[in-house]
């Protein structure tokens, strides 16, 4: 008798959202520094800040590390919620030796990248030139989402001689999680970015400030991880000179608003509220966060000076908000004379503001952009992938493999069963899925799996194999058709002559007829009776390592959640099957 075959046992999947939250490394109430490496004359960085996988509500603050102190703090530079990721836009002051801290309220971990600086006028560097808050793109409407990996070009109209321009970039209506990263056309490559101006979690619209390098024409790119759709709106752009061009102070001010605190009250749909900043004679206009608190449904908020912001629905916004949580967006908003502006809410929120900074025409302080860098990243380093000997593998799959090719299911090509494969080291994955496939019947206008391994056993081909198979079987028997499990196992064992086989086995919910968990059961074990005939055959134990709350209503298919993790599994265990 051949060796026994070997049971995969269950194996970790690459990280998905929303089945558990690892412990974060930054615990509550820390002080984290960050080293940049800015010049000495900086006096700031405008960094985006981002927080993942908090274990509860809470917020950061980020100051100078001589000025940070520990507890609780009076002000915010961003909010978070469990399981999310959060990212925000500050400038934020530093030391001398281009350090500042970030305190955060509850455990998270943190990200930070660097995207420029502030240091004086003398120095040289850019000017702030103020827009008009134009929607410069929306796929929504037009031309069509961007699909995973995409890359988008935007026409900011950026005057002519822009270095960068300021730029909120809201993302909506993905399926999953993800991040964009925005930079000029020229400098933006396919692939994976290391580092990100904004993310999102869902079909939830999420927004984040940025200052993105332009092109010669005005123009930047925008690459998205996942498929969702951009909106962008420029608020103004950042030039050499300018007779209108204003530079930059930070301040160190009392929260101006903060509508949670009597005598303020929760902010009905379509408020327009005044917000007396106290900023300095001659402010142009304001760096400010605006928090947006428990919105009754999800909504955004638009902020301008006060003579020029109406009433009613707005075309452009500062920031967008979800039910119950706290959400925060940096703005640089136009302020009157008197230094107040507006901000308008589309739906019932609270809403906090913290001014960070003015900008004036005789401003101190000037801009300098540097190329995106990652200075912090306090996440624990992603565990090596495992790899597989298998150069060539050919996936044979009933229905319950369908979910894993569909686009309607995994937007993302990456997570589709195919390039699961190709992500543990297989160079050529073929696929050979499709609908109610058995290995012995065939249904009109389909090829059933015996028939379609030997096609490719034909044309020559000798490589590993992955059966995901006995779906439709167990049915078939259960119904009084055709042979056998152990004689449709050894069929296509047989068929494939000693070359490597991995067979995932079965689970279903389904109280009872064919497709019963309990003829699921007898087609996992016969696959385990009939394994030790065959060296080559290796069981992968899906049925151990499904989650209930994977399955469909039918309670025999699976989620979105639950495809994408079975292709992910499936490959894992390929890895740990067939080791490299």
């Amino acid at each position: 008798m051949a060796a026994a075959a070997l049971v995969v046992a269950a194996v970790s999947a690459v990280p998905l959202p929303n089945v558990g939250v690892p412990a974060s490394a930054v615990g509550a109430g820390a002080v984290t520094p960050v080293q940049t490496a800015v010049g000495r004359s900086a006096t700031a960085v405008l960094a985006n800040l981002t927080m993942v996988s908090g274990t509860g509500n809470g917020y950061i603050t980020a100051d100078r590390c001589s000025s940070l102190q520990p507890g609780a703090q009076s002000r915010s530079n961003g909010n978070f919620a469990p399981k999310s990721t959060v990212a925000n836009l500050s400038v934020v002051p530093v030391d001398a030796d281009g350090r500042f801290c970030i305190a955060n309220s509850a455990a998270v971990d943190l990200l930070a990248d660097v995207q420029g600086y502030i240091a004086p006028a003398a120095a040289g560097g850019l000017l702030y030139q103020p827009g008009t808050g134009e929607r410069v793109l929306d796929t929504r409407v037009g031309p069509s989402t961007p699909a995973a990996g995409a890359i988008v070009r935007v026409a900011a109209h950026a005057p002519v001689g822009a270095a960068a321009v300021l730029a909120n970039i809201t993302m909506v209506g993905a399926s999953g999680s993800g991040y964009v990263t925005a930079d000029a056309c020229a400098a933006l490559q396919p692939g994976g970015q290391t580092r990100s101006n904004g993310n999102f979690s869902g079909p939830a619209a999420v927004s984040d400030l940025g200052v993105v390098p332009v092109d010669a024409d005005g123009s930047f790119c925008i690459y998205v991880q996942r498929a969702v759709d951009l909106v962008v709106d420029v608020q103004g752009s950042f030039v050499t000179t300018s007779p209108t061009g204003l530079a930059f102070d930070a301040l160190v001010l009392p929260r101006p608003l903060d509508t949670r605190v009597a005598p303020s009250a929760t902010l009905a749909p379509g408020t327009v509220t005044r917000v007396v900043t106290g900023a300095p004679a001659g402010t142009a206009a304001v760096l400010a966060n605006i928090t947006m608190v428990d919105g009754a449904e999800p909504g955004y908020v638009t902020a301008d000076r006060c003579s020029t912001l109406q009433p009613g629905a707005q075309t452009r916004s500062n920031g967008n908000f979800v039910r119950d949580l706290a959400v925060s967006n940096l703005s640089v908003v136009p302020v009157d004379a008197d230094g107040a502006f507006c901000i308008y809410n589309q739906h019932a929120v609270d809403l906090t503001v913290d001014v960070q900074g003015a900008f004036s025409p005789t401003g101190t302080q000037h801009f300098f952009p540097v190329t995106s860098v990652r200075v912090l990243d306090t996440r624990p380093p992603a565990p090596s992938v495992p790899t597989t000997s298998c150069a060539s593998v050919v996936h044979i799959g009933d229905s319950t493999s369908v979910g894993m090719i569909s686009p309607t299911y995994i937007t993302d090509p990456s997570l589709r069963i195919d390039g699961q494969y190709r992500r543990v080291g297989v160079a050529d994955p073929i696929m050979e899925i499709s609908g109610a496939r058995s290995i012995v019947e065939t249904l009109p206008g389909q090829i059933n799996a015996y028939d379609t391994a030997l096609a490719l056993k034909r044309a020559g081909y000798h490589g590993c194999w992955v059966f995901a198979l006995g779906t439709t079987d167990t049915a078939n028997i259960a119904a009084g058709s055709g042979p056998g499990r152990a004689v449709r196992i050894d069929k296509m064992m047989d068929l494939v002559a000693g070359d490597p086989v991995m067979w995932v086995n079965l689970r279903s919910l389904v109280a009872d007829g064919p497709w019963s968990a309990a003829n699921a059961q007898l087609w996992d074990n016969a696959l385990v009776q009939e394994a030790p005939k065959y060296a080559n055959m290796h069981i992968y134990d899906w049925a151990s390592a499904v989650h209930t709350s994977w399955f469909a209503g039918d309670r025999l298919h699976f989620t979105v959640e639950g495809y994408t993790y079975r292709a992910a599994l499936i490959a894992d265990a390929l890895a740990a099957t067939f080791p490299g």
